[in-house]
């Protein structure tokens, strides 16, 4: 319903792998099967892994029950739980590990210079004995504790880089985080020792790649060679640089070096930044995690009260009113919508019916669902054409919804004595008629824009023909855009089909919610979906015995 918002997924650890991006999609699956939108052909990726949707504004990824499992931001995510992205999140699909990328984010980058140095590269363990010294110790402490009480990843970062500055008694302090190549990397945060004066110069590509190993690598005074045209031109003096870990997964690098023709880097100064590093990769951990969780229980929260408030407002799920037979059903999906469905009796037999559905997801889209739908209701007990009804809920709409909030609608008013129907359908479109004996085909109507975005809009109405046996099978957009495992999505063609063998509305329920599951294969339904088939029945014939669909 809204607009798509792409995600970027790049590669920055793991064999070769183009970047990746969305586009106009707005789920995908990720696998080893070559019709896998992000095909990762390796052993230890499963045909269909995961699968990334979008709902609104957000991103969720659900692993598929994989074999070797997915992680976020180093945490094993359960099988068909979909779970939150952000912008900055690693995902692990092993052997790969890609950054999410969401919106337009301005990154300061920075070139790594070509500076091969041989055997002067160290490394050490990431993680070690601070020192021995008194010094060192003090300040591993007070990092500690800041960084206990840090709010925010800026906070996080400045407690890190004043630590490794006053640590090292080097120049330079910077969190850089790896691109999908070496020879760039983007620049998250940096500092300066009080009194250096700034200068702008690249990393050390070398360290950079040692590092990318999980380890501490260093340069140390007197052992970098000056022959090297690149190392000569940053005037390189010694450097340290040390993974921040989110699990296995490299999240960043600290990296603090030296220009001064003096500066010496002593031995308990690279395990002192390699345990700096460490301290932050469990504070990033520790925060990512509160977050996602906080998210969650506010998601589920707002989940429960739209469900509510749905439940609330749907009419009994099969029934005879006046001359039409109707069945219908709302099954959930990972976020709920804001989906709507009514039958209304009306005076001298007609039946109206309508079904629409909110942009956005939560409890927002369900408050705008059920003000829209009561609107509705009223309107129609007071005009007899459609089109009026439909033009003030749209006046209603737009003097009381935020901006970008509009709903898509089809509503149908049955005169089955006429033996004809009154329909309007705002933006909506999904809609298929099923002629009694004849193959179904999709219903298009006249009409206009979703209501809520044109107050003035002068909605038509347009007259279709009805004969006994005749149905009228309308669904959410959830339906047509459930994607299978590989991200495609189910499409109005395998409706048709499936509505080609049923002959009742509890036959069409029934089929199209069949049809799309089968087209899932189990994969949870990505958004709320709902489907009502409405039938022009023979008055004085027994009404059919309709099952409830709960």
């Amino acid at each position: 319903m809204s607009e798509p918002h792409e995600i970027r997924l790049d590669p920055v650890a793991g064999p070769y792998a183009e970047p990746f991006c969305s586009g106009e999609r707005t789920a995908f699956g990720l696998g080893r099967s070559p019709t896998s939108a992000l095909h990762l052909d390796h052993k230890a990726v499963s045909r269909s892994h995961a699968i990334f949707q979008q709902q609104d504004d957000a991103w969720f990824i659900t692993d598929l029950d994989s074999r070797h499992g997915t992680a976020v931001n180093g945490e094993e995510l359960k099988a068909w739980v979909a779970r939150p992205l952000d912008d900055g999140d690693l995902v692990r699909i092993w052997p790969w590990t890609f950054r999410v990328g969401l919106g337009e984010t301005e990154r300061e980058l920075s070139l790594t210079m070509d500076d091969t140095v041989g055997g002067s590269v160290v490394t050490t363990e990431s993680l070690g004995a601070a020192s021995h010294t008194q010094e060192l110790l003090d300040l591993l402490m007070r990092c500690t504790a800041e960084l206990g009480n840090a709010e925010g990843a800026d906070a996080l970062a400045e407690a890190v880089l004043d630590a490794a500055l006053a640590g090292t008694r080097l120049e330079r302090a910077a969190l850089v985080r790896p691109l999908g190549s070496d020879e760039q990397v983007e620049v998250m945060d940096s500092r300066l020792r009080p009194g250096v004066t700034p200068a702008t110069r690249g990393f050390s590509r070398s360290l950079i790649r040692a590092a990318a190993s999980g380890k501490v690598a260093s340069l140390a005074g007197g052992e970098v060679p000056v022959t090297g045209e690149s190392i000569a031109q940053m005037g390189l003096q010694a450097a340290v640089c040390a993974p921040v870990q989110l699990g296995t997964d490299i999240a960043a690098m600290l990296y603090v070096d030296s220009i001064d023709p003096h500066a010496r880097l002593r031995d308990e100064a690279r395990e002192f930044c390699g345990t700096v590093a460490h301290l932050l990769g469990l504070a990033w951990s520790s925060a990512k995690r509160a977050e996602a969780e906080r998210r969650n229980a506010a998601a589920n929260a707002q989940l429960q009260a739209a469900r509510e408030a749905q439940r609330l407002l749907l009419p009994p799920t099969s029934a005879r009113v006046g001359g039409i037979d109707y069945a219908c059903i709302m099954e959930p999906g990972v976020i709920v919508a804001g989906d709507l469905f009514d039958v209304v009796p009306l005076p001298d037999g007609r039946v109206a019916a309508f079904l629409g559905d909110v942009t956005g997801k939560g409890v927002g889209a369900s408050l705008l669902m059920a003000a829209a739908q009561s609107c509705l209701h009223a309107a129609l007990t007071r005009y007899d054409d459609p089109a009026e009804a439909i033009r003030e809920a749209n006046r209603y709409v737009c003097d009381r919804s935020a901006a970008r909030s509009f709903i898509t609608l089809w509503l149908a008013i049955f005169d089955p004595a006429a033996g004809t129907a009154q329909v309007v359908d705002a933006g909506h479109g999904h809609v298929i008629f099923c002629p009694a004996g004849a193959a179904p085909r999709t219903l298009r109507s006249a009409g206009g824009p979703p209501i809520g975005i044109d107050p003035e809009f002068p909605y038509p109405s347009e007259t279709i023909a009805l004969a006994t046996g005749d149905r009228v099978v309308m669904f959410s957009d959830g339906v047509v855009e459930q994607p299978s495992r590989e991200g495609e999505q189910f499409g109005v063609g395998r409706a048709l089909a499936a509505l080609g063998e049923a002959h009742t509305p509890q036959g069409d329920v029934d089929a199209l919610l069949a049809a799309m599951h089968a087209h899932a294969d189990n994969l949870p339904l990505a958004d709320d979906t709902t489907v009502a088939s409405c039938a022009v029945v023979d008055v004085n014939a027994e009404p059919e015995q309709l099952p409830s669909c709960y």
